[in-house]
């Protein structure tokens, strides 16, 4: 009996020893994994957000680009700039022209807008910002002097000895003469007070190899040869970094944290011509701002699911008293051996798939949108550093949503799937095909003359011909092929794409199943929607649509029994437009409801209006939008 009791004790002590080791391991574990996986959820959200506030900057650049370059391209169209550069007489009385930089600084965003005309001899003929002129820019601007030569749009950001500018030059005609150029220049502070109102703060920098060519540097600031040139920069900020020194910022390859001013802190660089650093956005990002709110919930499940574990173990460990302690404590420990090298093999291959998932298409397998990029960018080194061609198709499937709205989307998921065997069938081995999203493919094709493109195209064309068999279903599909080449077409991946895109909207137009190479006529195309869907919007706004009735008349007595209401749109300028020249623009926009809204309206209200007065009888027929059937309402 003493023994037994002895053997007892020592069972007790023996389990609370355990349990105490279990407590102070296990407590270990936690601390350490629960502050690695913390840190490592902080970090991948600082590097969403540090992506997402580049990510914001470089499309505030974009669109004051384009911004700029319509600027320029509609005064082209003004005819007292055409009558004077024609004449070299100045009429530009039009109080409008020269007070327009005044205008768009009242009216929109565009606080810093400078005008220039030159004639067709390369002389300043007027400058919005003084009154010199007549000074022969041809001897002194290489841009001005190669305009002469070859006129043609320049779309660019450079630095002069004033400031570093978004620059637009585009080439007036008269009656098919050259005439002179429009200039316009904006510069960047109004991107700098945007990132400022979504909250962050902008410290832009022109690089020092610009130093000497900055006579007249508008802001007068500078911070260890590098020129301050946005007008809202914090002068704390500053302090900041020349204490660190403005290299240690600018030669960040990846955002970082600033515990002394709480921020995250990320980098933009801006590229010249030849690709090197013309300037630098330097980020800041106040980390009170940014939510974390997942990682604490995060960070709370895995405590949570520690403490579940513990217990787990003081249950286990009780029952070892019970069933014999010892074998089953070696038991429990093979088997979190195995539990932990099945975890980090798991670990291990999730994170390959994760790696091979960020660049490719889960469906296709074909490279995303991500790695199209970044080789299409290889791909335009290359060529320039060889001196060589890239092509860009860009490839449109017609009418993929009936398909996937008749046969349902798995279908059309097969469906991707065989025309992208097609595709790559259609290529050569070191070319690239790659899946944008929906419908989009496009085809990368390096050193390629014009005969292999329209050979490659044409068979793509062809090989659609046959029909896909889904579900023992014979379906009929086309491409829509849009093609932009380098240097032709453009010098950088984003001009590329979008010129390719564009002429696989025109190979649409053109009835599909066809394939299109861009040309500027598409820029002139591209601009005149443009003024159409503002004109559009605008008419919504002041309700410049008319409605119509159409009568229906009964064939054998004559009588009016019913009419049908028809839209007109009665523009100030262009008079009565037809529906056929705005409909499908209205829904392209999105905007086709609310028309469809107005004329119900009116016809209701004036058919009301009618029966009452014992005017009309019958019925009110009503044309309304295919969008509008997709209103649950």
């Amino acid at each position: 009996m003493h023994s037994k009791k002895t053997q007892y004790r020592q069972k007790n002590i023996n389990l609370l020893i355990l349990a105490l080791v279990v407590t102070i391991l296990w407590g270990l574990v936690a601390y350490f994994t629960l502050s690695g996986r913390v840190e490592a959820f902080k970090h991948e959200k600082y590097n969403e957000v540090s992506k997402k506030m580049k990510n914001e900057l470089e499309v505030l650049i974009d669109e004051k680009r384009e911004a700029t370059l319509i600027i320029a391209l509609s005064l082209a169209y003004n005819s007292d700039i055409k009558k004077s550069l024609s004449t070299h007489v100045d009429i530009l009385g039009s109080e409008e022209i020269k007070n327009l930089p005044l205008h768009l600084k009242k009216a929109t965003s565009l606080k810093n807008i400078w005008i220039q005309l030159i004639t067709e001899d390369g002389k300043s003929f007027y400058r919005s910002w003084t009154d010199k002129k007549n000074d022969d820019l041809s001897k002194v601007r290489l841009d001005v002097a190669e305009m002469m030569k070859q006129p043609q749009i320049i779309s660019s950001i450079s630095t002069g000895k004033f400031d570093i500018t978004f620059k637009s030059m585009v080439p007036i005609f008269d009656e098919g003469r050259f005439v002179g150029i429009i200039e316009v220049h904006s510069k960047f502070n109004s991107i700098a007070l945007k990132m400022e109102h979504n909250r962050y703060d902008v410290i832009g920098l022109v690089d020092k190899t610009y130093k000497e060519q900055l006579t007249h540097a508008y802001t007068k600031k500078f911070l260890d040869d590098y020129y301050v040139f946005n007008l809202n920069a914090k002068q704390e900020l500053l302090d900041l970094i020349h204490k660190e020194s403005v290299e240690s910022f600018i030669n960040s390859e990846k955002f970082f944290i600033n515990k002394e001013t709480n921020q995250l802190v990320t980098l933009y660089k801006l590229p010249d011509i030849h690709n090197n650093p013309m300037a630098y956005f330097i980020i800041f990002h106040n980390l009170d701002a940014i939510d974390i709110s997942e990682i604490t919930k995060t960070r709370n499940n895995l405590l949570l699911f520690f403490i579940l574990v513990y217990l787990l173990m003081l249950i286990s460990i009780y029952y070892l008293y019970i069933t014999e302690q010892k074998s089953y404590v070696e038991e429990l420990n093979r088997e979190l051996e195995e539990m932990v090298y099945q975890r980090t093999k798991e670990l291990r291959l999730q994170t390959e798939s994760l790696d091979h998932l960020a660049h490719h298409d889960a469906l296709t397998g074909l490279p995303n949108r991500l790695l199209f990029l970044d080789r299409l960018e290889q791909v335009l080194k290359h060529a320039k550093r060889e001196k060589t061609g890239v092509t860009l198709l860009f490839l449109d499937l017609d009418r993929f949503k009936e398909i996937n709205d008749t046969f349902g989307h798995e279908a059309g998921d097969i469906l991707l799937k065989m025309v992208t065997k097609r595709l790559l069938s259609c290529i050569r081995e070191e070319d690239t095909v790659a899946r944008l999203g929906g419908d989009e493919f496009t085809i990368i094709l390096q050193d390629v003359d014009q005969t292999t493109i329209t050979n490659i195209a044409r068979n793509i064309v062809n090989t659609m011909k046959n029909p896909v068999n889904i579900d023992k279903q014979d379906v009929y599909t086309t491409f829509s092929i849009g093609i932009s080449s380098y240097p032709e077409d453009g010098e950088s991946s984003n001009i590329l794409v979008r010129n390719a895109d564009t002429a696989m909207y025109k190979a649409k137009e053109s009835g599909k199943n066809n394939f299109q190479f861009y040309s500027s006529k598409m820029t002139d195309i591209a601009f005149n929607r443009v003024i159409m869907e503002g004109n559009l919007r605008k008419a919504i706004e002041k309700n410049e649509f008319l409605t119509y009735f159409q009568p229906k008349i009964n064939a054998k007595t004559g009588k009016v029994i019913g009419a049908e209401a028809l839209v007109r749109w009665n523009h100030p300028e262009l008079g009565l437009v037809s529906p056929m020249q705005f409909i499908s623009l209205a829904e392209d926009l999105g905007v086709i409801k609310q028309i469809d809204k107005i004329v119900m309206k009116d016809a209701m209200q004036t058919i009301s209006e009618l029966r009452n007065e014992g005017l009309f009888e019958g019925k009110l027929s009503l044309n309304v939008s295919m969008k509008e059937l997709e209103n649950q309402n």
